[in-house]
């Protein structure tokens, strides 16, 4: 996976965890297949996207860091 596909997998990751973060501040119903998603689960949803998406450009740092020094 090249630079620009896991820097575009953080920025939508962490899309993902400021819509989780909006449900937090401005709680609106989620709907899926007739179930509707507790507001609660917006929590560990904020945490989980918001730890891949920093997780990812880091990793994106340290890949384009380790490329550098390659000879």
């Amino acid at each position: 996976m090249g630079n620009g596909a896991i820097y575009l997998a953080g920025i939508l990751f962490g899309l993902a965890a400021l819509i989780h973060l909006g449900r937090i501040f401005c709680p609106f119903d989620v709907i899926v297949g007739g179930f509707s998603i507790p507001h609660e689960l917006s929590f560990v949803g904020f945490i989980f996207f918001g730890m891949l998406s920093v997780y990812l450009f880091r990793a994106r740092h340290i890949r384009s860091i380790v490329l550098e020094k390659k000879p």
